[in-house]
């Protein structure tokens, strides 16, 4: 679907063409209509997208300035995966146009906002929009750090699989996270670091977008750490649960075995035993077994192995 509308803001008239979701054959005439590269028309999955930002030439829009980046948007996650909050947006600016290829009406919506906040300066929106961008993408890993807590809570407990699950889906999530950041890092250094961008924002501007960017790179990293370390605890807890239980079968099984073998001892056909032929002889028998299996349970108990 696309629509367009005229922007105008610091004296100047900008004509913004929102394309929301086309489809291959729109794809294919879009092409042609702007001579511009397919792949900047065409919304890859944001696990097969690369952010990016390069210099493009057309024929119909002269030089223009293509940005690719995968977005984080909040309302998208309402389940423990980000996998459906992760899109990709691609911006196209020329000299009086700016095309806007999404597939979230919102996001569009928000890029509008802040070109016009922007006034049209293209430095000042890029740093806008990256600034925004690494906001939505720390309350992202905000939520995976309540759920870690989450998770190491429940460890305490029990090694559940809920817990399990929580866990594998954290860890999805934070490599999700991790990959898409440090893809974007590289075109966002590119776009801090160019000429124009420096000489026309703020010091200030910069320097709180690159603490953001620096922030969110920390806090991925630091929180794949933590899941790491969690993950290993969780194995650790499950080791020693097992290991407690073959403890206590093994013992169980050691003292089953001393009545079975007193028993067997007592029903050998060779003759000879002690009171084979006497009632009192089964009943010491019963007796015998029953005294050397608690004397072996006390031992094991004191020794720890039936805890």
């Amino acid at each position: 679907m696309r629509s367009e509308e005229r922007l105008e803001v610091s004296e100047k008239k900008w004509r913004v063409t929102s394309i929301l979701l086309p489809s291959p054959k729109e794809i294919d005439d879009y092409e042609k209509q702007y001579d511009l590269p397919r792949d900047v028309f065409t919304l890859h999955h944001f696990t097969e997208e690369v952010s990016r930002v390069e210099r493009l030439e057309s024929e119909v829009l002269g030089e223009c300035l293509s940005l690719v980046m995968v977005n984080y948007r909040e309302e998208k996650d309402v389940s423990a995966t980000v996998e459906e909050a992760l899109f990709p947006v691609s911006l196209i600016f020329s000299e009086n146009q700016l095309l806007i290829v999404t597939q979230e009406q919102d996001s569009m919506t928000e890029i509008k906002r802040l070109f016009k906040v922007s006034e049209g300066d293209i430095p000042q929106f890029l740093v806008a929009y990256i600034l925004e961008s690494y906001t939505y993408f720390l309350h992202a890993l905000k939520k995976q750090k309540q759920m870690i807590d989450q998770v190491n809570e429940a460890a305490k407990n029990s090694t559940e699989k809920d817990t399990l699950l929580l866990l594998r889906d954290i860890e999805k999530n934070l490599v999700y996270l991790e990959h898409t950041l440090d893809d974007q890092k590289h075109t966002t250094d590119i776009i801090l670091e160019n000429e124009s961008v420096i000489e026309q924002v703020s010091k200030e501007r910069l320097n709180d977008v690159t603490v953001s960017c620096r922030r969110v790179e920390k806090m991925v990293h630091l929180y794949r750490g933590l899941v790491d370390s969690t993950s290993g605890m969780v194995s650790a807890l499950m080791d020693n649960t097992l290991n407690h239980l073959m403890k206590y079968l093994d013992s169980a099984a050691l003292i089953i075995s001393i009545p079975t073998l007193i028993f067997s001892l007592w029903g050998i056909n060779t003759g000879g035993l002690i009171g084979k032929d006497s009632v009192l002889g089964s009943i010491g028998v019963v007796f015998l077994a029953v005294i050397a299996t608690l004397i072996a349970m006390i031992f094991l108990r004191r020794k720890d192995y039936m805890s």
